[in-house]
C-alpha cells in the first residue's frame, strides 16, 4: 500500500501500466513536490462563486450546461454575458454542454450534445462561437462524445472522447481516445488507441474525475478510471495508474478544479459529493514510493502562506474562544500560464481570488531498480 494523505481518506494502493510505442516505461520521473505556495501576487474579486468558473487565458468564464456565459477580466470585473444559441431548436431533450474552451481571442468552443425526435439518434457537435456569442462554425463528431475539450497553441482543439450509440458507450479498441480537431478541415488526427485501457472501464471518458490540458508540446489527460495520459501529437505517449481514492468512499468526491503547470506539475481539488461530510482536498499528483505510478497527495494547509504569518497579537491566555481554524484552498480556477506558470484559487479567508506561484522541494533521488 502506498502512503497515506492526512486528513482524509486518500489510502492509495498503487498498480502501474503505462506505453509509449507500446512498451511500459520503467519507472515515473522525481517529481519535486510543492513546499509552500508562494505569497499570493495577485487578486481579484469576481462577485461570483459560480461552480462553473474557470480560468483561462485571461479571464473568468463560466458556461452552464444551457449555453449561458459569463466572462469576467483579470481583476474579476463583469466583461460580458450572453446565451449561447443551441445546435438546434426542435429537440427531444433541452441540447446541453458537456465541457467548453475559450481561444485567446474570446472566441468559445462548446461541446454539445442533443436528441430529435424525428430519429431519438444522440447528435454530439463541436460549436465555435465569437466573443459575443454568435456562431461561426461547427464539426459533426458521429459518434464520438466530447467530455472533456482543450485548444492546443495552433488553435486545434484536443477532446478526451469515447464511442457511442444509443447513448451507451462502445468499446472500439482501435480507436483513439484523444481525438483532435480545427475548425475548417474538422477531424485531424487521433491518438492513444482504446485497446490500452481495460475493457471493463467503458465509461471512463464520461464521469466526474476526468480532465484535460493543452498546455505545452504534449496533451495530457485524466480518466476515471484513474489513468494518466501524456501524449505527444507524433504518436509518442504513456499511460500511468493513479491511486484512487480507497474503499466506499472513493464515490464521495468529484475531481471541481483542476491545473497542469509546467514541467509535470499537476493539482487537483477534489470537491465532496453532496450530502457527504467529508473534508475537500487540495492535492497534488505526485510519483508513489515506487516509482511505478502517482498517487494523490493532500497540500498540507500550512503550505499555505497565510497559515504562517505570525499573528497580528499574542492571544489572551486567560481567553476560552476557540483557536482559529487554518485557511484552506476551497476551489481550483486553474493555470496562469501567461504570468509564470501560477495557480489561480479560493481559499476560505475571504472572498478573493489568489495567484501564486508554487515553490518546489528537492526532487527524490530514484529509488535503485528491484533486483530480479
Amino acid at each position: 500500500m502506498a502512503g497515506t494523505c492526512s486528513r482524509t481518506l486518500l489510502l492509495l494502493a498503487l498498480a502501474s501500466t503505462g506505453a509509449a510505442l507500446g512498451q511500459t516505461p520503467a519507472s515515473v520521473p522525481p517529481i519535486a513536490p510543492t513546499a509552500p505556495l508562494g505569497e499570493p501576487d495577485h487578486t481579484a474579486h469576481l462577485e461570483s462563486d459560480a461552480p462553473e468558473m474557470r480560468y483561462q487565458h485571461g479571464l473568468f468564464v463560466a458556461v452552464k450546461y444551457d449555453g449561458t456565459v459569463s466572462i469576467r477580466d483579470k481583476d474579476g470585473h463583469l466583461t460580458n454575458t450572453l446565451t449561447l444559441p443551441p445546435p438546434e431548436k426542435n429537440t427531444l431533450l433541452s441540447p446541453s454542454i458537456a465541457d467548453w474552451a475559450i481561444f485567446k481571442d474570446g472566441s468559445i468552443v462548446a461541446s454539445w450534445a442533443y436528441m430529435m425526435p424525428h430519429d431519438m439518434r444522440r447528435y454530439l457537435f463541436l460549436f465555435h462561437y465569437d466573443p459575443a456569442g454568435a456562431f461561426l462554425d461547427k464539426i459533426d463528431l458521429g459518434k464520438w462524445r466530447a467530455s472533456r475539450i482543450c485548444i492546443a497553441a495552433d488553435n486545434s482543439v484536443w477532446t478526451l472522447s469515447g464511442e457511442e450509440e444509443g447513448g451507451h458507450a462502445l468499446y472500439s479498441p482501435d480507436q483513439g481516445v484523444l481525438r483532435n480537431y480545427k475548425f475548417g478541415p474538422g477531424f485531424v488526427q487521433a491518438g492513444v488507441p482504446r485497446s490500452n485501457f481495460p475493457q471493463e472501464f467503458q465509461n471512463f471518458y464520461q464521469n466526474g474525475n476526468v480532465a484535460i490540458d493543452c498546455s505545452g508540446d504534449k496533451i495530457h489527460a485524466l480518466t476515471d478510471d484513474g489513468q494518466w495520459i501524456e501524449y505527444t501529437p507524433d504518436g509518442d505517449f504513456t499511460i500511468t495508474k493513479v491511486e484512487r481514492l480507497s474503499h466506499t468512499e472513493a464515490d464521495y468526491y468529484k475531481l471541481s478544479g483542476f491545473a497542469y503547470l509546467d514541467e509535470n506539475h499537476i493539482y487537483g481539488f477534489m470537491e465532496s459529493r453532496p450530502g457527504k461530510e467529508l473534508p475537500n482536498v487540495f492535492a497534488e499528483l505526485l510519483p508513489a514510493a515506487d516509482g511505478k505510478g502517482l498517487q494523490w497527495v493532500e497540500i498540507p494547509d500550512k503550505a499555505l502562506p497565510a497559515n504562517n504569518h505570525p499573528p497580528e497579537s499574542k492571544p489572551n491566555p486567560d481567553s476560552n474562544d476557540p483557536p482559529q481554524p487554518p485557511i484552506t484552498v476551497t476551489a481550483l480556477l486553474g493555470a496562469d500560464h501567461e504570468s509564470g506558470e501560477r495557480l489561480v484559487y479560493r481559499t476560505s479567508a475571504d472572498d478573493k481570488v489568489l495567484w501564486s506561484k508554487p515553490l518546489f522541494a528537492s526532487a527524490p533521488t530514484p529509488a535503485d531498480p528491484p533486483e530480479k
